[in-house]
């Protein structure tokens, strides 16, 4: 059987939410500082040739990229629901539970992410601790030695990035579901880049405890408090605010529906500092009630 090798590190269908009426979006590439011509569909953008390719004694296996694959299937319907649904929504307790599994996934595809991961991985016992490495002939668990050499080799580290966001889910706090929102804005046109999370700290390993916004779509906008919070839609100065901090932090492509929403984004970033925008968001959500 033939490998995949276009491996999307933002899956399509949550891209999907992201595109004008034929199923499109502009581009900035940040490699040229421009907007690029023309509209792209989503499978265009945003994956790495075999970045979930691994080699395992002299075996080359597109698994990794399978097991994402299922993930998606799992996530799908959800994001789906949201790009169909015109108004404010509120989640399910259960829907609530798989949105916080998603952004788990979508936090360690990202390449931007990858340090961090090896970083915890190597670091954070939780993030092993639960595999048992057994000897495939015997069914016998191998010895401590054994193991920890299997966990540290590069081929296994890069093979449980399809379940660092299980790990994380779990030892997420599950009584939280009123910090979580999800604000509606009719007409709008949220951006998504490579690097979509708006944090509030600098250095935060656990995203689900931390305070954040994501564009979920292009008129659905999460926001992760560190309090109690309703705002079923927030000023469009916050958003567009937090939109021109999604494009400044990209390191490969920005989208948006609209190019020349995205073309004022783009021109508007450099009067501004992360910080500046920053600071502006979160100390509106700090003063709302």
């Amino acid at each position: 059987m033939r490998l995949s090798t276009k491996h999307h590190y933002i899956p399509i269908f949550y891209l999907k939410g992201f595109t004008n009426d034929d199923g499109k979006f502009a581009v900035y590439d940040c490699k040229y500082k421009k907007v690029k011509g023309g509209m792209y569909f989503p499978a265009s953008h945003f994956y790495i040739p075999n970045r979930n390719t691994i080699q395992v004694n002299n075996h080359t296996t597109d698994f990794l990229e399978e097991s994402f694959a299922q993930f998606d299937n799992r996530h799908s319907p959800l994001l789906r629901k949201l790009q169909q649904t015109d108004n404010p929504i509120n989640l399910t307790v259960d829907e609530l539970g798989l949105l916080k599994e998603f952004i788990a996934y979508i936090f360690w595809r990202l390449p931007s992410n990858d340090n961090l991961f090896l970083e915890e991985y190597r670091n954070n016992p939780d993030f092993y601790k639960s595999f048992k490495i057994v000897n495939k002939k015997t069914q016998e668990k191998t010895t401590d030695g054994e193991s920890l050499k299997l966990l540290q080799s590069d081929a296994f580290i890069q093979s449980t990035r399809s379940f660092v966001g299980i790990v994380t889910l779990l030892t997420s706090d599950f009584s939280d579901g009123d910090l979580w929102n999800i604000s509606y804005a009719n007409r709008s046109w949220k951006l998504i880049s490579d690097s979509p999370f708006v944090f509030r700290e600098i250095f935060h390993k656990h995203v689900l405890k931390s305070e954040f916004f994501l564009p979920l779509t292009q008129n659905h906008l999460l926001y992760k408090s560190g309090k109690q919070i309703s705002i079923q839609y927030l000023k469009p100065e916050i958003t567009l605010m937090v939109d021109t901090i999604v494009l400044k932090q990209a390191n490969y492509f920005c989208v948006c529906s609209r190019k020349d929403y995205l073309t004022t984004i783009v021109n508007i970033s450099s009067k501004f500092t992360i910080e500046q925008l920053k600071n502006k968001v979160f100390n509106y959500l700090d003063s709302s009630e």
